[in-house]
């Protein structure tokens, strides 16, 4: 597999970001419109408490990365396995990085929609 470029992974990781927040913001309007909710404090409030809960999301990939590498179980598994030390080693650096690359997606999502709610709020007073 190539490398990709700064520039290249930063257009990815924002067309992730731009495709995961409309998706979010088309169930939120759906969410408001079938419980009857149209004003546009509303839809603000809305939109800003998915993105606080798309951000918490996030939080919780790291707890549960940092518990499941760090199981006894889960270390005693490891060691059974074929791998080598020098294997297993690079295999958990992975999935810690996996932790926080979904972190720092679901933050820049959630950061997004928190600030189209309060906008939200703002301009359609």
């Amino acid at each position: 597999m190539e490398k990709q470029g700064h520039f290249q992974t930063m257009v990815r990781f924002l067309g992730t970001v731009a495709f995961v927040d409309v998706g979010i913001l088309v169930a939120v309007i759906l969410v408001c419109w079938l419980l009857g909710w149209r004003t546009a404090s509303q839809y603000g409030n809305a939109t800003f408490f998915a993105g606080i809960a798309v951000i918490a999301l996030g939080v919780t990939s790291i707890a549960g990365g940092y518990g499941t590498t760090r199981s006894a179980i889960y270390k005693y598994g490891q060691s059974v396995g074929a791998d080598t030390l020098d294997q297993s080693t690079r295999q958990d650096m992975k999935e810690i990085v996996r932790s926080y690359d979904f972190l720092y997606l679901m933050g820049a999502v959630g950061l997004v929609l928190v600030v189209v709610g309060a906008l939200i709020q703002t301009v359609f007073r």
